[in-house]
């Protein structure tokens, strides 16, 4: 079987933004990062097409949250890990705490200890969907102070050079 004379039997392919997109010699497409791109094929005899390309995130179907529980004490930290699906989802997540007061979280999913206490930090896609994670603080990482001082009556004698047999 032959060819027809206007079938074209080679194409070369051309990214203006390889960044975004590259394209193979066969003409496949392969996104880089979100963006737009003109991707051009050029025949043999010089004919030409152009096609403007945009590359998108996926949009989240689901995000879960690492860990979904922790215990810390008063200053101590832990990172949150999220997963995005499908893979190429849209990385934009924030991070808040309904509780500042007793945790607080930055935009980086570090979650640091204030007071006693429970708060729910929450991981948000760009489309509203959501993962958390409680968070439990105890206060045994804070300096006891005592509530009473021992009157000199109930204080325990310091033996002294006299009072030794």
């Amino acid at each position: 079987m032959t060819k027809p004379n206007s079938a074209v039997s080679h194409v070369s392919w051309k990214s203006s933004k390889k960044r975004v997109v590259s394209v193979n010699s066969k003409g496949v497409l392969s996104p880089k990062k979100t963006g737009k791109a003109i991707v051009t094929g050029r025949a043999a005899g010089g004919k030409k097409a152009k096609c403007t390309v945009t590359v998108k995130y996926a949009n989240v179907k689901s995000i879960s949250i690492s860990p979904v529980s922790a215990y810390l004490d008063v200053g101590d930290n832990c990172k949150l890990k999220i997963e995005l699906k499908p893979f190429g989802a849209n990385p934009k997540v924030k991070y808040y705490s309904d509780n500042e007061s007793v945790a607080i979280v930055n935009s980086k999913g570090n979650v640091t200890a204030i007071a006693p206490g429970t708060a729910v930090i929450t991981a948000e896609a760009h489309n509203g969907k959501k993962a958390r994670c409680e968070i439990i603080v105890d206060g045994a990482g804070e300096e006891e102070v005592p509530t009473s001082v021992p009157t000199p009556a109930e204080a325990t004698p310091v033996p002294t050079p006299d009072s030794m047999p």
